[in-house]
């Protein structure tokens, strides 16, 4: 369980960054990065099951939509 636990926290940093990351590559492309929130709020409706976020692989889709927010709005503020 520990092992678990070390690993599912890693693997959740891990697409934290990778959605970091796709915001990057959204503005760079010219898309609009507000097109990833957009999908994790319809994963968010789809998704209704028990979830033990600790155990988790992925963060929820409510953290991820958060950052998302966040990173747009950062970017948002440096461009000229």
């Amino acid at each position: 369980l520990g092992i678990d636990l070390i690993e599912s926290s890693y693997s959740r940093d891990q697409e934290r960054e990778a959605d970091a990351q796709s915001i990057d590559y959204l503005l760079v492309a010219n898309y609009d990065p507000r097109a990833a929130i957009r999908l994790h709020e319809k994963f968010l409706k789809i998704d209704r099951g028990l979830r033990l976020p600790f155990l988790s692989s992925h963060p929820s889709n409510e953290e991820r939509i958060q950052n998302l927010r966040a990173l747009i709005d950062a970017k948002k503020s440096e461009q000229p």
